[in-house]
């Protein structure tokens, strides 16, 4: 009877198990469905230009890979109006040659013949294409728009006119096989429209949405990791993803793309990941898988280096040599090589162990001092200090110039990306920026620009990137007066 009940158990436990994972598997589909989005464009407005009296746009459906720089695309298309309906085309250059575009240039009684005639098609073309307006020849009735031009290689619409004017073909060249001129007529020139509308009709865009959702075919794939720890005290999971995307193009051929990223899972909030070096330094990835390990010791940290293999193991093919070791506080393990750089993963611990953030970048000791700079228990002086003259009141006589020197400590300015910023009078006169800053900064002040009676002078620290001089990491502030 006992045996029995166990069995029983057993097999309940089993199906709830089973349950949960499919309940798990279910929630991760719904998500990464969930992840592809729509985006439209208008890039023609037909009520301001007169060349083409139709609305073009652009749609899009893609979804984020965790790259934070680009969205990994699945299918666009470019649209126009004809007889009051959306017809759509794969690219940009199978509408601008189609029989379609040409009839509603014939609708607009659009002619070319004069250069405002060719600015005003230019510009189109650039709504449309999104390159510059590089100009344009002629042979008689046949013009050539240039759209791209690399040493010999020139990109360019052919566009062949009839008697009276009106566009009867348009080819689209990408190696234009013919001589052009050094220069071209209408260089840079296009029209400048004062009211352009940039949103889409609701219409329109559920239409151009329903159409490519329909026309799509892709699919997500993913695969649950077995990690090489203990995670039965997380409710975060790994999972190595995969979109594929196909599409058959109008001449029959067949495209089909694979995209990989990592995913991570803790309970029921989702986040995904170009690749295994932006996973394992995220703040969920510490924050749930790793917040069951500790790196006390040397056992521990070799724990942590086979987790790294499971998940982003080094090539062979390099013969790396990797080893781990504690520095300063921080634990590092080296991966890899490149070039002259040494890379791997830096770990800051807590005194019991516990990881509170982890980064993948070159060890040198400038990386591994910003590493540091991080802790909020760290003690961050850049030193900024004016050296020469001794103090911050001067006084000059009319003719003389002034030389200022500023020390800093380098080593944590080069850390921060630190850079220096002149003021003079409230004007940005000049600045001093490197990769590899050098102590002490020296600036001259010229008895011609110590003209009037009273000057000041301010020098900013910044961080890399800042501009705002409010944000200053350190300043210093000189009062001159002329006598």
């Amino acid at each position: 009877m006992k045996q029995l009940f166990y069995t029983c158990l057993l097999i309940l436990l089993s199906v709830f198990a089973f349950a949960e994972v499919e309940n798990e598997t279910q929630s991760i589909k719904e998500y990464l469905a969930s992840t592809v989005k729509y985006s439209n464009q208008l890039l023609v407005d037909s009520s301001v230009q007169s060349v083409i009296k139709s609305d073009i746009m652009m749609a899009e459906l893609a979804v984020s890979t965790g790259d934070i720089y680009n969205n990994r695309q699945i299918i666009s298309a470019f649209f126009m109006e004809l007889d009051g309906k959306l017809l759509p085309f794969e690219s940009n250059i199978m509408m601008l040659v189609s029989p379609q575009f040409i009839e509603l240039l014939k609708d607009s009684k659009f002619k070319l013949k004069t250069e405002d005639d060719a600015i005003a098609l230019q510009t189109l073309l650039c709504l449309i294409d999104n390159y510059k307006a590089l100009g344009y020849f002629k042979e008689d009735q046949t013009w050539y728009f240039v759209r791209d031009k690399f040493f010999d290689d020139t990109t360019a619409y052919e566009i062949v006119t009839d008697k009276k004017a009106r566009i009867v073909s348009i080819t689209h060249h990408s190696d234009l096989k013919k001589e052009v001129p050094e220069s071209f007529l209408a260089a840079g020139k296009k029209e400048d429209f004062d009211q352009i509308r940039n949103t889409v009709s609701e219409e329109d865009s559920l239409w151009s949405r329903n159409y490519l959702f329909q026309k799509a075919d892709y699919s997500f794939s993913h695969d649950r990791l077995d990690l090489p720890i203990d995670t039965s005290q997380s409710l975060a999971d790994v999972y190595h993803c995969k979109l594929e995307t196909t599409e058959i193009y109008s001449d029959g051929v067949e495209g089909t793309t694979h995209y990989s990223f990592m995913l991570l899972s803790n309970d029921g909030i989702y986040e995904v990941f170009q690749n295994e070096e932006e996973l394992i330094k995220s703040e969920l990835f510490t924050d749930s898988i790793l917040s069951v390990m500790t790196i006390a010791n040397e056992e521990d940290a070799g724990a942590f280096q086979n987790l790294m293999d499971y998940l982003n193991p080094v090539d062979d093919s390099f013969r790396f040599e990797k080893e781990y070791y504690q520095q300063d506080g921080i634990w590092i393990f080296l991966r890899d090589t490149r070039f002259d750089d040494t890379l791997g993963y830096m770990v800051k611990t807590d005194e019991s162990g516990a990881i509170k953030y982890v980064e993948y970048s070159p060890i040198t000791d400038t990386d591994i001092l910003r590493f540091k700079m991080k802790d909020d228990d760290f003690v961050v002086d850049y030193k900024f200090e004016l050296l020469s003259p001794t103090t911050n009141k001067i006084k000059l006589k009319k003719g003389e110039g002034l030389k200022v020197q500023i020390s800093f400590d380098a080593d944590m300015v080069n850390a921060t990306g630190g850079w220096i910023i002149t003021r003079f009078d409230g004007i940005d006169t000049g600045f001093y920026a490197s990769t590899n800053m050098e102590s002490p900064y020296t600036d001259e002040l010229s008895s011609e620009a110590l003209k009037d009676q009273q000057h000041t002078v301010e020098y900013y620290l910044l961080k890399s990137g800042a501009e705002d001089t409010d944000d200053a990491l350190a300043v210093i502030k000189l009062e001159i007066e002329i006598e």
